[in-house]
């Protein structure tokens, strides 16, 4: 997933120091109208490391559930949810 709320790792930034340096410089590209980031800066995170983390969380997550509704939440989540994010 690109765009706008994307989580993006960028190449070559490895101390918090590092960090805020480049922040500053996307902040200034941002104030004069430019995109932060061009693209060949960004490395997307990849969609098999969320899957990964995200499917056995989930189904964690559906099995707590303890609510008068836990049921029709269970049947919404695995219908609407849980299809994202496998």
């Amino acid at each position: 997933m690109t765009g706008p709320g994307a989580r993006v790792f960028l190449k070559g930034v490895r101390t918090r120091a590092e960090g805020r340096g480049l922040l500053a410089q996307i902040e200034l590209r941002v104030r004069a109208g430019k995109p932060g980031l061009d693209d060949g800066d960004l490395q997307p995170e990849t969609k098999t490391s969320v899957q990964n983390s995200m499917g056995p969380l989930m189904t964690i997550w559906l099995d707590s559930l303890s609510n008068r509704n836990a049921r029709n939440d269970r049947k919404r989540a695995e219908a609407h949810l849980v299809p994202r994010w496998r």
